[in-house]
């Protein structure tokens, strides 16, 4: 497969993978659909880096996995990937914190 040489190019062959049509994409990622097709289609070339954030969030990548230009790696090290799934994978604490000192109730 030819390495994806634009962001639209990125965002196409990434969202196709995870299976969603740009429809989908804008409403998880919080922008139009106007601007993904836009992208996709190369009438857009560049993107604020917030907007690139919101786009990689929704797909699951890293930015840099957008924002890399050709001839850089298209994936971020194995080790930001694993850093990434930890943090999905534990959304919040599992177990309350137990409480130090005094007890609520002092009879």
């Amino acid at each position: 497969m030819d390495q994806a040489r634009t962001i639209g190019d990125k965002v196409r062959d990434v969202r196709k993978r995870r299976g969603l049509y740009p429809r989908e994409l804008a409403e998880l990622s919080g922008t139009s659909v106007s601007l993904v097709r836009k992208l996709e289609q190369g009438e857009r070339q560049d993107i604020r880096m917030p907007t690139a954030r919101k786009l990689a969030a929704a797909l699951r990548v890293p930015t840099t996995t957008l924002l890399a230009r050709s001839g850089d790696a298209d994936h971020a090290p194995p080790a930001v990937n694993r850093r990434l799934g930890a943090r999905a994978a534990r959304p919040g604490r599992q177990t309350p914190r137990p409480q130090r000192g005094r007890t609520a109730h002092c009879g």
